[in-house]
C-alpha cells in the first residue's frame, strides 16, 4: 500500500506537501535537472530527468522527506533522501556512504532498506535505522547472494575469508558454483558451495580471474 502511494505521488512538475510538519504545505517544483522548495534548490537528474517522490521515513515525527533519484547512461540509478527545515534542503545521509542508493524501500517505521547490485554479482540488501539526521547501517554477519556461476579454471576455497587461511577444497574447471553470501565485514569475500555441497571462501578477484561468465559481466559494465 505504501509503495503504491509513493508511486502515485511521484512529482512531474509542481506539487505541494507539508515537509517540515508546520501544518503548511511547501511548493515543490521539479524541472529536468533541478528540485526547488521555496528558495532551496538541489541539482538532480543525469541522463534523464530527475524523479522526486514525497515519502515518510518515520511517520511519528510529523516530517516528510523527498526521495530524489537520478539515472545514469545504462540502467544505473542513484537515489538520495532530503529533508526541508523551512529554509534549506538537507540530505538525510546513509552513514559511511558517499554515493546514492540504487533502491530505497520505506515503510514509515524509521527503518529503511536499500538494495544495490554489488560487485556485478548479486543484489545486496542493507537495513538502516533513522538516528537523528542520519541513517545508520545495521551490521550483518553476511549478505545473502544466492547466485550461480560457471568457473572456467580451478581455484582454492579457504576455511576463513583470508588468503592465508587453510585450503579446504579446489573447484573443478567448467563446473558451477553457488555464491551463498558475501562476508559482512570482509568485503569481497564470498562463501560459495560446490556441486558436492562443500563450502568455502573465495575472494571476488579470484572469481573474476577464474570465471569467463563473470569477466563478461565486468566487461559489460
Amino acid at each position: 500500500m505504501m509503495l503504491a502511494l509513493l508511486t502515485a505521488l511521484a512529482l512531474a512538475a509542481t506539487s505541494s506537501v507539508d515537509l517540515d510538519g508546520d501544518g503548511k504545505n511547501e511548493t515543490i517544483e521539479v524541472s529536468e535537472d533541478t528540485l526547488r522548495v521555496g528558495n532551496a534548490r538541489v541539482d538532480c537528474g543525469g541522463y534523464t530527468a530527475c524523479e522526486v517522490t514525497p515519502t515518510d521515513v518515520k511517520s511519528s515525527d510529523n516530517k516528510k522527506e523527498l526521495l530524489v533519484c537520478e539515472h545514469g547512461p545504462r540502467d544505473d540509478q542513484y537515489c538520495r533522501l532530503y529533508r526541508y527545515d523551512g529554509r534549506m534542503l538537507k540530505e538525510l545521509p546513509f552513514e559511511g556512504e558517499e554515493h546514492g542508493q540504487s533502491k530505497i524501500i520505506i515503510n514509515g517505521s524509521g527503518i529503511v532498506r536499500t538494495s544495490q547490485w554489488a560487485h556485478r554479482l548479486y543484489t545486496r540488501v542493507d537495513k538502516w535505522t533513522l538516528d537523528g539526521d542520519k541513517l545508520v547501517r545495521t551490521p550483518q554477519p553476511m549478505y545473502g547472494a544466492n547466485e550461480t556461476f560457471r568457473v572456467a579454471a580451478t581455484f582454492q576455497l579457504k576455511l576463513e575469508p583470508n588468503a592465508k587461511s587453510k585450503t579446504i577444497a579446489n573447484t573443478k574447471p567448467d563446473s558451477d558454483i553457488v555464491l551463498l553470501a558475501e562476508h559482512g565485514t570482509h568485503e569481497g569475500w564470498f562463501l560459495v558451495m560446490l556441486s558436492s555441497n562443500i563450502t568455502g571462501w573465495v575472494h571476488q578477484s579470484t572469481l573474476a580471474e577464474s570465471s569467463e561468465q563473470y569477466q563478461l559481466m565486468l566487461g559489460a559494465g
